[in-house]
């Protein structure tokens, strides 16, 4: 039960691959049912999306960073392991 007006801090991440499974929480939901049929799955939160229509705020689901930021951060892991003689 979401009290109307929380927010919700959604943090999980699931992959929806079945048919069954998509329409039963996006069914009528064109936009979404155009990039499952694209990909054959979509990624959702851990919260149910009719939450959503009563919060006041909420997170989305988060996402894998960029090629170029996933980079940049080893680099400078790299870099400080070095410094630190490692």
């Amino acid at each position: 039960m979401v009290k109307p007006g929380a927010t919700i801090i959604d943090v999980g991440i699931n992959r929806i691959t079945t048919r069954e499974e998509f329409d039963l929480y996006f069914a009528g939901n064109a936009k979404r049912e155009a990039a499952f049929a694209k990909r054959g799955s979509t990624v959702v939160g851990d919260v149910h999306p009719k939450a959503f229509e009563l919060a006041g705020a909420y997170t989305p689901v988060p996402r894998r960073r960029p090629a170029h930021h996933r980079h940049a951060h080893g680099q400078h892991r790299a870099r400080s392991k070095m410094r630190r003689g490692l």
